[in-house]
């Protein structure tokens, strides 16, 4: 692993903007003296950006819990509702947001592609009856920040990537590991170890391409989930490359990729508005 590249993205992951919509969303509820938790929670759960500030921060040595807090509800307990507001509005009062020059494609199917496996994430979880689907939902949703991350830090490199991908037919994980000599799988496993994740999402993430045959549960529906947002076309995260389910994840879930993701083809696991930014 690049050590530059981790002190880059490290120091990135501060400034990262957020996507304009959940931003305006943000700005809104933050004016409403009425503003209910649930809402403020489904809105954060909105944007992978402001959902890993609340997590990284209320992990952080500031409130020295003895636990992993995995979930905005959690932090929302231990925070409470005007600390997480005012944590969130400066990184939505900002003119900057995450548009596709920033990352090179369509800034607006790729948070579908995000929020589409994260909700995939925690419906094959309660399928398989895993204790804890809302952090498989955390981790759908944060596994791919180091990709989005490096944009940022190398988007000469990453739009080069993207080429390579588009023009030969290669994952982008393949083009961007010919021209940063990384994974950004890993970039992503590391940073959220740095923060205090819990064991089990970081792993979910450093795992998520590889067959989870000697890991938890977590990585089998955060693997399958994102497979199955690319076969079906559930957005866009710079190429639809899936990969066929391996024995380990076919036997777990009862079905090869096409039978598992053919069963959710009517997007019934999804929520009303993502349903409606879906392309299938």
């Amino acid at each position: 692993m690049r050590q530059d590249l981790l002190i880059q993205l490290s120091a990135a992951a501060n400034t990262v903007p957020v996507f304009r919509q959940s931003a305006q969303r943000v700005l809104a509820l933050s004016a409403d003296t009425q503003c209910k938790p649930s809402d403020l929670v489904n809105t954060i759960y909105q944007d992978p950006i402001l959902t890993l500030k609340v997590l990284k921060v209320v992990n952080s040595p500031h409130y020295n819990l003895d636990h992993k807090v995995t979930s905005v509800e959690h932090a929302l307990v231990h925070m409470g509702m005007n600390p997480i507001k005012n944590l969130l509005l400066p990184f939505t009062s900002s003119r900057e947001f995450i548009e596709d020059k920033s990352i090179g494609f369509d800034a607006h199917q790729y948070l579908s592609y995000l929020l589409c496996t994260a909700h995939l994430a925690k419906h094959i979880a309660i399928t398989i009856q895993h204790p804890d689907p809302t952090e498989c939902f955390v981790a759908g949703l944060l596994h791919d920040f180091g990709k989005l991350l490096l944009s940022q830090v190398a988007p000469l490199e990453f739009s080069a990537a993207l080429a390579q991908s588009r023009t030969t037919g290669c994952s982008l994980r393949d083009a961007l590991q010919n021209s940063l000599q990384t994974d950004y799988a890993h970039l992503s496993a590391h940073l959220m170890e740095q923060w205090k994740f819990s064991a089990a999402l970081v792993q979910a993430v450093r795992h998520q391409h590889h067959d989870p045959v000697q890991n938890s549960d977590m990585n089998i529906c955060v693997f399958a989930a994102i497979q199955i947002s690319k076969h079906l076309n559930f957005g866009f995260s710079g190429d639809n490359c899936a990969t066929p389910f391996p024995d380990t994840v076919q036997h777990r879930l009862g079905g090869t990729l096409e039978q598992v993701a053919a069963s959710l083809r009517d997007l019934n696991p999804l929520p009303d508005d993502i349903k409606m930014r879906v392309q299938v």
